[in-house]
């Protein structure tokens, strides 16, 4: 799949407005670029003469089954691509066998996202007000969610009042300017490539690591991988299918970075995800 023409041809549908929010970074766009360009920089080490017939992307994620190590990131008001929104992008996850993450400032209530999700985790911030906290946590779980995503990068920025969101989520205009991935926050902040190293050598096996940001390919998963992610979070060219074809373009991305992970895989004589080792990579020319 081609992301830079699927991500013109998908600005061609958006209005202003959704463009512009899927679109920017922090700043000016320098730890968002960085993120890509840092996937970019490391090289793939092919292994040959290995049996690699069958190629199997399955694992499971927190406990949670998946068919391929790609989750869909929690990105905000998605109906500004399509009018279907998150229920539109959680049934193309589950149709292709993965988790999707609801945000926080999703555009449509965490109940219809449930009732259209196969297995879903729910991400929200760190509020300042703990019992909102802990009502969307109970929230969350009173409606199936797997996991909890909590982001606490975001503890500077103010929130009023919030419904509880299993109902609605109508949240202050500031939350209108936070956002759930993509190096928007602050500018110039480590690429994720890096600190996934860095996070993957401190937690030593401790814990399942996830990493989010600049994923562009299935090749960009495999590195991942190959640095010690158990699996990744995808959101901007999911966005962008979801803009063009609804439930349809969301899966269609995600079955696009199915193939080419398991053609990266076959080429680096990696099987089964077990296989993906640290060996497999050049060290970045960075």
């Amino acid at each position: 799949m081609d992301l830079a023409e699927l991500e013109a041809r998908a600005n061609e549908v958006m209005d202003g407005a959704a463009r512009s929010y899927v679109e920017r970074g922090a700043g000016a766009n320098a730890t968002r670029d960085a993120n890509q360009s840092a996937w970019a920089a490391w090289r793939l080490r092919p292994h040959v003469l290995r049996d690699v017939g069958r190629v199997d992307t399955a694992t499971t994620v927190l406990g949670v089954p998946v068919q391929i190590p790609v989750l869909v990131a929690p990105t905000a008001m998605q109906t500004l691509a399509h009018p279907q929104g998150e229920r539109a992008t959680a049934r193309a996850a589950a149709t292709c066998g993965t988790v999707y993450v609801a945000s926080m400032a999703a555009s449509q209530p965490w109940r219809a996202i449930a009732a259209a999700a196969g297995a879903w985790f729910a991400q929200f911030y760190l509020l300042r007000d703990r019992g909102q906290t802990r009502a969307l946590a109970d929230d969350a779980a009173e409606l199936g969610a797997r996991a909890l995503v909590v982001s606490v990068d975001g503890a500077a920025v103010p929130y009023g009042d919030a419904r509880r969101s299993a109902d609605a989520i109508v949240l202050p205009d500031d939350v209108r300017s936070l956002v759930d991935h993509g190096g928007r926050l602050v500018d110039g902040c480590v690429d994720t490539a890096a600190a996934l190293a860095e996070v993957v050598a401190a937690v030593d096996g401790r814990a399942p690591v996830l990493v989010d940001g600049g994923i562009r390919s299935g090749v960009d998963v495999l590195c991942a991988l190959a640095l010690g992610a158990q699996a990744v979070l995808l959101g901007r060219p999911v966005w962008w299918g979801l803009a063009l074809d609804g439930e349809g373009g969301a899966a269609a991305v995600l079955d696009a970075f199915t193939v080419e992970l398991r053609r990266a895989m076959a080429f680096c004589g990696a099987a089964t995800l077990a296989d993906v080792t640290r060996d497999l990579l050049l060290p970045s020319p960075r």
